[in-house]
């Protein structure tokens, strides 16, 4: 039986979604599949934060988030059939959180990626596969779908293997945490407080957006009305990695990697934190 990595033309696939990734394919694959759950989880509104707590009808909307935001990310045409278009080829993405893949009728004979996201173990995988008949699980469900076989599973060529997956940062708080943060009514309080207790910790801005609940929610964190303001008198400073000065001040006091759009709350001394922000603010 042929091998998905002897099919030319899923390797140009393959190549082609390389190339449209850029430089960091993992981290590409990774920011898509984290955004797409924890848009659906929405745990700033519905106080959950992992895919368990989620309805049956909940979990399948994650695939058609993942379809719409490697869509735009790829900036590749639609299909005529299939979700994509991609090096010539019709192309179906096809999500999971469980162990299978369910392929409806029109993609039968034809390569899908796909992706899979295991929140328990924090691993996601992307692969791809030609859905032919040795692939396929037999048996459709009520909706005309199939899903892949163990064979197929073999078969996958993995643009990526296993790779770490990192937890929604907000369900990465304690209990307590996460009631104190919540416990709050306004969006402005709420980041306040997270930025509080989370000392030490780089913050995705995904957690300040859920947090926030505005069109700009990276103003909950400045000044001039921010949270800055009411952190420093108790010597926290916030640090928001979009800027050099800051992230070499969280560099320095050990809080390594914070990236663009990133952002950390340092505990230090009052004294030594109106220092530093006067030290930002030069």
């Amino acid at each position: 039986m042929p091998r998905a990595s002897d099919d030319p033309r899923i390797q140009a696939v393959k190549s082609e979604l390389i190339t449209l990734a850029g430089d960091n394919v993992v981290e590409f694959f990774r920011d898509i599949l984290r955004q797409s759950l924890d848009e659906v989880i929405d745990g700033g509104r519905t106080g959950r934060w992992c895919v368990e707590e989620l309805a049956k009808t909940e979990k399948t909307y994650i695939g058609t988030k993942v379809e719409t935001l490697l869509g735009n990310a790829l900036d590749v045409p639609r299909g005529d059939v299939l979700d994509y278009k991609i090096a010539g080829e019709e192309v179906d993405a096809k999500m999971t959180v469980g162990t299978d893949w369910m392929i409806p009728s029109e993609a039968y004979g034809r390569i899908c990626i796909l992706l899979r996201a295991d929140e328990g173990r924090r691993l996601f995988s992307v692969g791809l596969l030609r859905m032919t008949e040795d692939n396929m699980r037999l048996g459709l469900n009520q909706d005309r779908k199939n899903s892949v076989s163990a064979q197929g599973k073999r078969n996958i060529d993995w643009l990526i293997p296993p790779a770490a997956l990192p937890l929604n940062f907000l369900a990465s708080l304690t209990e307590a945490e996460r009631a104190a943060v919540f416990a709050k009514r306004r969006g402005q309080a709420r980041v306040t407080e997270f930025l509080r207790l989370a000392t030490g910790r780089v913050i995705p801005r995904l957690a300040i957006e859920t947090l926030g609940q505005q069109d700009d929610p990276m103003k909950r964190i400045r000044k001039n009305g921010g949270a800055q303001d009411e952190l420093l008198p108790e010597g926290i400073v916030v640090l928001v990695g979009t800027w050099v000065k800051h992230r070499e001040v969280a560099e320095a006091n050990g809080i390594p990697n914070l990236g663009s759009g990133e952002v950390a709350s340092l505990k230090t001394t009052i004294q030594r934190a109106r220092e530093i922000n006067l030290e930002l603010e030069r």
